[in-house]
């Protein structure tokens, strides 16, 4: 798996964000994936938002907010602020859930993408 890249993207409505729930592993997790050969990160998040969830986000608006490497590739991590709540679609077969949720509830392990949440959310709870 060595140099196998990956991408997420933090979808929020107001305080909460958009996850998903795999039909293999378990937990509320960012929606995201692989990234293929030669693959932008930022179309990747955006080409993954939309299998798994069915929401389509313009490039433009999806803003690179945590990016490492690590053992396995390049991670990249991007968000978008909605308005609206998207209708939402799944293929009940490797994504059996999707909706808005707080941050706290996503698992996420790696503790970059955890303290982005955690820190992005804290001023809006105080508020």
């Amino acid at each position: 798996m060595r140099g196998h890249s990956g991408t997420a993207i933090i979808v929020w409505l107001d305080d909460r964000v958009l996850a998903v729930r795999h039909s293999y592993k378990p937990g509320l997790r960012l929606p995201g994936g692989g990234v293929k050969p030669r693959e932008d990160h930022r179309l990747a998040a955006i080409r993954e938002l939309r299998e798994e969830t069915g929401v389509i986000v313009a490039p433009a608006d999806a803003i690179e907010v945590v990016a490492y490497s690590g053992k396995y590739g390049k991670r990249s991590v991007f968000e978008v602020h909605l308005d609206t709540e998207p209708e939402l679609t799944v293929d009940n077969r490797e994504i059996v859930y999707a909706g808005f949720e707080l941050p706290e509830a996503v698992i996420e392990h790696n503790h970059f993408v955890n303290n982005y949440l955690r820190k992005h959310v804290l001023p809006s709870m105080a508020a």
